[in-house]
């Protein structure tokens, strides 16, 4: 995952942006596309689908920005822009390797290198993170699951769900990152499942038989 820094955009820089200066969304723009792009390719996207990914994840970014706001608890601008382009990219999947619908953002946080692809043209990565938010969600409650969705899918301010689902900012923070780490850590079990496993460099690599 991109590590963010925000240093190089200031506040200033952030409310003329707003204000559909020029200069200023340039600055945006060379801060972070680059970013974009790489987590795009780490995703196993093509060069070609990655241009247009960095795109289209700035032209959502342009026209939401009003929304965004560091005040809200964990944000910043590289941040948001994350996970605007995990869900921009997970479109694209669904649509070109036909991903169920449901598919949670935040799956290029489990690292899949692999290169490997199931019989139906998915990475099994990519399945086990979609079996393993159907059965997280089967285990959450409704007002808990629909924190995580409007935090971690639609990308909701924190202050907005909140106001929504009458909880404290922190407590949407909480319990957005609570239900991705247990996506995370069932992801995994299903992986274990199949006989795969992640190893120490990151990798996703088939389980040796003599390990199970």
């Amino acid at each position: 995952m991109e590590h963010d820094d925000d240093s190089t955009i200031s506040s200033a820089t952030l409310m003329k942006a707003r204000r559909r200066d020029n200069d200023a969304w340039s600055s945006i723009w060379k801060q972070y596309s680059p970013r974009v792009f790489r987590q795009a390719l780490r995703l196993g996207i093509s060069e070609s689908d990655a241009e247009d990914i960095t795109v289209e994840v700035f032209r959502k970014v342009w026209s939401r920005l009003d929304r965004f706001s560091r005040d809200d608890s964990g944000q910043s601008l590289g941040a948001w822009i994350n996970r605007i382009t995990q869900t921009t990219a997970l479109d694209l999947l669904k649509r070109v390797c036909r991903v169920p619908e449901g598919l949670g953002s935040g799956a290029n946080e489990l690292p899949d290198r692999s290169g490997l692809k199931s019989d139906g043209g998915l990475s099994p990565l990519w399945l086990a993170f979609w079996q393993a938010q159907g059965i997280v969600e089967n285990q959450c409650s409704e007002r808990t699951w629909e924190c995580f969705r409007l935090a971690r899918i639609a990308h909701l301010p924190h202050s907005e769900i909140a106001a929504i689902l009458g909880m404290s900012v922190t407590n949407v923070s909480t319990t957005a990152n609570r239900v991705f780490e247990r996506i995370r850590a069932q992801c995994i079990r299903q992986l274990e499942l199949a006989n795969f496993t992640i190893d120490k460099e990151g990798q996703l690599v088939p389980r040796n038989p003599i390990d199970q």
